[in-house]
């Protein structure tokens, strides 16, 4: 779910200016001389990504493989020459009778054992160490510890064991008394680093092997320059590559065993070499997936992808939570927010397939109390089809219920009539407009027509029976095994805050519309039950002909539902209104709970933080035929979600991220490049330059919010004694109070333009700030830096409308009314001219003192 943003939460420049000061923001342009570089690079880039399109499900496990080839063909060489290696041991290096024995099968089972596990990912860290073990102990006793080109390619050996180890963090951290720790992220990276650092004495040690000539020198200066451009991260993938292919082409010719005589003296050596290269060449490339984590700065990422109902693909990188040291997998739970939307409807479905409910009476034949004020019709008429289709005309103002750090100023008692009083956006059923409060309501409705709570009806009637056994719908429900991920935002220096628990939950304002906590497996496992579910015509003959009796959940494997309960479902998925009026003659609407896009499409994740990020929208699958794609993205309270599935394929992809929208959003930039990979779509788009235009221009928000303060703001005007604001401000339509308050002197802020009056809504201690002058009677509680906001809770308010209280005075001159205008202009989605056909929310002054 996400609540508008506006500028809100988009990685926005540091400014250091108190607002009541001189100084300037200003955007700045990327500095860069190598831009040139990097489009060709990319695109080449993009040619590769192509071509290795049929082996990317399997490149982790391969490159694992490769890295640890070397000490399997030793393994397999001393066992099948065993004695052999025991007479070299005793008479040229003068081991004992015995002990050579104990060396040769300590390193054979040492090398079996240790790379079994780096490729199975198990126990990663004991056995990447037993395997540099393996090497120090076999250059002492083979006296190879002084032969260069051992060394070098040993280190070389070493480096991708790093690199594996990087990867492999266990997630309990040992930390000796005593003993300062380095930062997780931190060691990750320079283990990293020394991996890249020691990947160049491979290509040294070519350089110096063999004999001089003309073609020697340029591959040499070619694999020189790549082998920097590896260690420094510079086009990293492109780099490798090329080094790969170089030094690839090198082995083949220098290593060529199978050419030599069975008892050349040379043959096990060059055997040896080759595959040792091999191992190293083959250490892996830099992912797309951490390219775009990398640059929104999210602390981690987890996403899978399903085919024919099959998990093809899973990647989980960066931590879960960051304190810790935890990394995501599978069965991390993340906040799926508004992709709950699509639970809530299939409850519905289940409830109207047994009599409870109709998706064509009128809402208040089961809640009575939703009498909308400002358009009575609304409410008289109103379906649930009309509320799960956002197709009220009401207003959403989600800063109605929603506050500071996502919090919120009620529990779910007062929802339904908030959602009844809220301001009519446009005429009935006239237009798509995105509302979270009504999805709240049909919430009231589940409860209503099942006797208990909706999160309980999910976990019972949904959960339970899809054995998603990680997904729930409270906090209290979360798995305590401590795989949960942690809610963060971006600061500018790309340290992050830590939110709190999602107030989110079950019995909290806009549940329904956002308060599922699932995993990748759990949704991929509610995707593939949707798209069986979706013709119930085909239902089982899908079922026992595609899927058996089921599969069991493994690592693997999604597990195969039983799904004759989900009813409804191909109503629910199909197309109910149009998001925009645009005159195309491809799909583009809303269902009930999903987006349903035709593509290409310009409006694919329209309602996600990005849109204000992009020049144009990026569009994959530009050139290919139309494929339909049933999807949702969500946010809150520090987690980004983006699903997807294909009911033609049983295809699915599901990306999850633990972050604000800081920088924008990454699981639908990621999201979007497996769907383009997963179905070959073309042109291919490049979501790394994508992520880099994001990152850049959310860098400019902060400063454009500064430079709209400014120009807004009419200078020199006064305001009126402190005492004349000070009251009690209600609104009893939403009943919400708003205490104004003289700030006490030790509170009062610095500047010529300080802080003196504060504010806090319906007593909350977390719901509150302090106000300075803006102009007139208009004050603001606009943050010192986009930091300072997100230290605040700040970051969905960053709209100047929403940061500006205005006080209205009646017919003699006195304060009466607070106006604040909640909507600010904007929402999630296309709404036109939503500015003008939503006022301020007026708040009467009902106490003259807060004493």
């Amino acid at each position: 779910m996400a609540h508008i943003r506006g500028t809100a939460g988009y990685n926005l420049g540091a400014q250091d200016n108190r607002f009541g000061g001189p100084g300037r923001a200003d955007a700045t342009n990327d500095p860069s001389p190598l831009d040139q570089i990097r489009e060709q690079t990319s695109k080449i880039e993009d040619w590769l990504d192509t071509i290795s399109d049929p082996l990317k499900p399997y490149l982790p496990m391969i490159g694992r493989f490769l890295i640890v080839v070397t000490f399997l063909e030793d393994a397999l060489r001393i066992l099948t020459q065993w004695s052999d290696q025991l007479i070299y041991l005793k008479d040229y290096r003068h081991i004992p009778w015995g002990l050579t024995h104990l060396f040769l099968l300590v390193n054979v089972l040492a090398m079996i054992a240790c790379s079994t596990l780096v490729i199975a990912r198990k126990y990663s860290e004991y056995a990447v160490f037993g395997l540099l073990g393996v090497v120090i102990t076999q250059a002492l006793g083979y006296g190879l510890i002084f032969d260069l080109n051992f060394f070098l390619r040993n280190l070389s050996v070493m480096g991708g064991l790093l690199m594996v180890l990087s990867d492999s963090w266990v997630r309990k951290k040992f930390a000796p008394a005593g003993l300062p720790q380095m930062d997780e992220k931190d060691r990750k990276m320079y283990f990293q680093l020394a991996g890249r650092v020691l990947l160049i004495f491979l290509f040294i040690g070519f350089v110096f092997a063999g004999d001089w000539g003309f073609g020697r020198v340029i591959v040499s200066l070619f694999g020189f320059v790549a082998c920097v451009m590896v260690v420094v991260g510079f086009k990293a993938k492109f780099s490798a590559v090329m080094l790969v292919v170089i030094l690839s082409i090198f082995n083949l010719l220098v290593n060529n065993f199978w050419t030599l005589h069975e008892h050349h003296p040379h043959k096990d050596f060059a055997k040896y070499d080759f595959f040792q290269i091999l191992s190293i060449v083959f250490d892996g490339l830099r992912s797309t997936i951490e390219y775009i984590r990398a640059a929104f700065g999210a602390p981690s990422i987890s996403c899978g992808v399903m085919h024919h109902g099959q998990l093809i693909f899973y990647h989980g990188g960066g931590s879960s939570n960051v304190e810790k040291g935890f990394k995501p997998d599978l069965d991390t739970v993340y906040l799926v927010a508004s992709c709950t939307k699509a639970f809530t409807t299939a409850a519905c479905g289940i409830l109207v397939d047994e009599g409870k409910l109709s998706w064509t009476e009128p809402v208040q034949t089961y809640i009575p109390a939703f009498k909308t004020k400002h358009d009575p019709e609304i409410g008289k008429r109103a379906t649930l089809v009309d509320l799960c289709s956002h197709g009220t005309g009401l207003a959403p103002v989600d800063h109605l219920v929603a506050g500071f750090f996502d919090g919120f100023f009620h529990d779910d008692r007062d929802e339904v009539s908030i959602a009844a009083n809220l301001p009519v956006a446009y005429d009935f059923r006239s237009r798509f407009l995105y509302n979270n409060n009504l999805l709240g309501v049909v919430g009231h409705v589940i409860q209503q027509a099942s006797g208990r709570s909706s999160g309980t009806f999910l976990c019972e009637r949904i959960f339970e029976p899809l054995r998603m056994s990680r997904t729930s719908t409270s906090n209290e429900e979360t798995p305590a095994d401590g795989n949960v991920a942690t809610g963060y935002s971006v600061l500018d220096d790309r340290s992050l805050f830590t939110w709190d628990q999602s107030a989110l939950e079950d019995g909290q304002p806009q549940g329904t519309a956002g308060y599922v906590r699932s995993t990748v497996r759990d949704m991929l496992t509610w995707a593939k039950a949707v798209m069986l579910a979706e013709n119930d015509d085909r239902l089982d003959y899908l079922y026992r002909a595609a899927y058996g009796t089921g599969l069991e959940a493994s690592e693997q494997a999604i597990a195969s539902p039983q799904v004759p309960f989900l009813r409804q479902i191909a109503y629910i998925r199909s197309a109910k209104r149009p998001m925009t009026d645009e005159d195309s003659p491809l799909e583009n609407s809303y269902a009930l709970g999903w987006f349903r896009h035709m593509l290409p499409s310009t409006w694919l994740g329209s309602i996600g933080p990005n849109v204000p990020l992009l020049a144009k929208p990026p569009i994959i699958n530009e050139y290919g035929s139309p494929r339909l794609t049933i999807a949702h993205w969500g946010e809150f309270n520090g987690f980004l979600t983006a699903f997807y599935t294909f009911p033609g394929t049983m295809s699915a992809v599901v990306v999850m991220a633990n972050c604000s929208p800081g920088l924008g959003d990454p699981t639908d930039l990621i999201a979007q490049h497996l769907v383009q990979h997963l179905f070959d779509m073309r042109p291919f788009v490049d979501f790394r330059h994508v992520a880099r235009e994001a990152a850049f221009t959310a860098k400019t928000m902060w400063p454009a919010l500064v430079e709209e303060y400014r120009t807004v703001r009419v200078p020199n005007t006064k305001h009126r004694p402190l005492k004349d604001y000070v009251g009690i401000y209600q609104s009893t339509d939403y009943n919400l109070s708003i205490e104004i308050y003289e700030l006490p002197e030790a509170d009062v802020g610095r500047g010529p333009n300080p802080e003196v009056l504060g504010f806090k809504i319906n007593s909350l201690p977390r719901q509150a700030a302090k106000l300075r002058h803006y102009h007139y009677d208009s004050w603001t509680f606009i943050p010192d830096t986009r930091d300072d906001a997100v230290r605040k809770g700040m970051e969905g308010f960053l709209q100047l409308p929403l940061l500006i209280m205005e006080f209205v005075v009646n017919d003699t001159n006195e304060v009466q009314w607070l106006e604040w205008d909640l909507q600010g202009g904007k929402c999630e989605g296309p709404a036109p001219g939503l500015g003008d056909a939503v006022p301020p929310i007026r708040f009467q002054r009902v106490a003259v003192s807060t004493a």
